[in-house]
């Protein structure tokens, strides 16, 4: 599938998910803390890294798929 971007609601809605984390990362619901921690194998993304991947989203866009 070639790349595509996320845009409008969709994008807004990611965005607004890591600001939710951001706030409220040490409060999740389990299920939540479940999927942001795959599992609990992987640490929790950093307040700062959340800072940096909304920014990045913001200025470079976010796309799916691949270059296939």
């Amino acid at each position: 599938m070639p790349k595509q971007p996320i845009q409008g609601a969709r994008h807004n809605a990611i965005l607004a998910g890591l600001r939710l984390l951001l706030e409220h990362g040490d409060r999740l619901p389990p299920a939540i803390k479940d999927i942001a921690t795959n599992g609990g194998t992987q640490e929790m993304i950093t307040p700062k890294a959340v800072d940096e991947l909304c920014e990045q989203i913001n200025t470079e866009g976010l796309t799916l798929g691949s270059d296939d």
